[in-house]
């Protein structure tokens, strides 16, 4: 279990899919990680401004976790143009 007191916030996702993908990359390289959502579950998300979660890694994993999330973010929004271009 990660000590809240050690974690730093290294992305905020704005959707469910994205978080998804983010974990399964993390999990692959052994970063442990704990997902904080931002949405309301008695509002539906209507106030959450269009963010899903916040995923927090321990301070020692942050340039790790950041390079990987970097490589899942970056694959995402290249395979978007690609869909967009068709």
């Amino acid at each position: 279990m990660i000590d809240d007191e050690n974690t730093v916030t290294v992305y905020t996702t704005s959707n469910a899919v994205e978080e998804g993908d983010i974990c399964e990359a993390l999990e692959a390289a052994c970063v442990n990680y704990v997902v904080r959502s931002l949405e309301d579950e008695a509002f539906d998300g209507l106030f959450s401004g269009g963010l899903h979660s916040r995923i927090e890694v321990l301070e020692q994993d942050v340039e790790q976790a950041r390079e990987i999330i970097e490589l899942v973010v970056g694959q995402s929004e290249s395979s978007d143009e690609q869909k967009q271009s068709d």
